[in-house]
């Protein structure tokens, strides 16, 4: 008997949003991140009032069963985003929630 695969639903807007740098964080949101040496070079993801480092993000590989629009994946016990890099740089994001049934 084999496992039924999950399924899951991926909503975005597909709305570019500019990341954070590092050193625009406000300062209540930096003490979150100070395990980081040198959080002032690093960006940042800003979602539904959320900050997300890019050092959260993993990155996919081919044939992730998400589509080909998505590079990355932050992961946590109650949700996942997926990030699609805009241009190939970290400037500006694309963001989407996956939901699992």
């Amino acid at each position: 008997m084999t496992t039924p695969a999950p399924t899951y639903k991926v909503v975005t807007n597909y709305i570019p949003r500019y990341t954070v740098d590092g050193f625009d964080l406000p300062t209540d949101v930096r003490e979150d991140f100070d395990y980081m040496e040198d959080i002032d070079s690093a960006n940042f993801i800003l979602y539904k009032g959320m900050y997300f480092s890019f050092d959260e993000v993993m990155r996919l590989n081919e044939g992730h069963g998400f589509g080909d629009n998505w590079h990355g994946i932050i992961s946590d016990s109650s949700y996942s985003l997926l990030v699609r890099l805009v241009d190939d740089c970290t400037d500006s994001v694309v963001i989407a929630t996956v939901s699992y049934n």
